[in-house]
């Protein structure tokens, strides 16, 4: 993964931060998505031309400014892309090691758990699951605020919102972790459900951009 994300420096260098929207750079990520989904299978060097393919057409837009922009642009394209392509995501899987219980399935997981079981998951108040290395995430659910402290000691806050008996959606308000505050933008939702349950832990689910779903453990503290 470190490969990939020091190509996508290289190739970012001249962009500016400050002139791009996260409409720009969806659209541009979305270019890449199609291009990358063409060149299937996959592999650092198909990825390696698509974005030469795509990268120069973009920042020739925009003047050459300071390298610290040109890294902010570098990881709103990065985290983004993870968000909205399945196929870059599967990529980057295959690169670094799964240390945690996460798995993207084909269809939706079948819904295997008792009503009363999950009217416990939301009176919860503390959670945690995994991140895809392995490092731990701490969840705090109280008052409709999902707040999450990770390992660095930064943060994330989230607006939570019950939809169903079995499902849950969470609003982006704001972080201060390097991977959330570039993977999302205030106002951003993303719809999880409850789909069975363990011995100190319930599975969940996650729904993508691109309607594929990625299966956790939330465990129970």
């Amino acid at each position: 993964m470190k490969r990939v994300l020091s190509l996508i420096i290289l190739l970012l260098f001249c962009l500016t931060a400050q002139s791009q929207t996260i409409q720009q750079i969806d659209s541009l990520n979305d270019q890449m998505c199609r291009a990358l989904e063409k060149a299937a299978p996959l592999d650092e060097s198909k990825l390696q031309d698509v974005l030469q393919n795509h990268i120069p057409d973009f920042h020739a837009q925009y003047g050459i400014d300071t390298e610290a922009k040109s890294d902010s642009i570098m990881n709103l394209v990065y985290f983004r892309l993870q968000k909205s392509c399945n196929a870059f995501l599967v990529l980057l899987s295959k690169l670094e090691e799964n240390k945690s219980d996460w798995a993207i399935v084909n269809e939706k997981p079948k819904t295997e758990i008792s009503e009363s079981e999950l009217n416990k998951f939301f009176s919860i108040p503390n959670l945690h699951y995994k991140e895809y290395n392995g490092k731990i995430v701490n969840v705090t659910n109280k008052k409709n605020i999902w707040a999450e402290k990770f390992e660095d000691g930064s943060f994330s806050k989230l607006e939570f919102k019950k939809t169903s008996k079995s499902t849950f959606a969470l609003k982006f308000i704001e972080s201060n972790n390097e991977t959330r505050k570039n993977f999302s933008v205030k106002g951003e939702e993303y719809n999880y459900g409850i789909y069975g349950k363990g011995e100190n832990y319930y599975e969940a689910w996650v729904v993508s951009k691109e309607g594929k779903y990625h299966t956790f453990k939330l465990y129970i503290d």
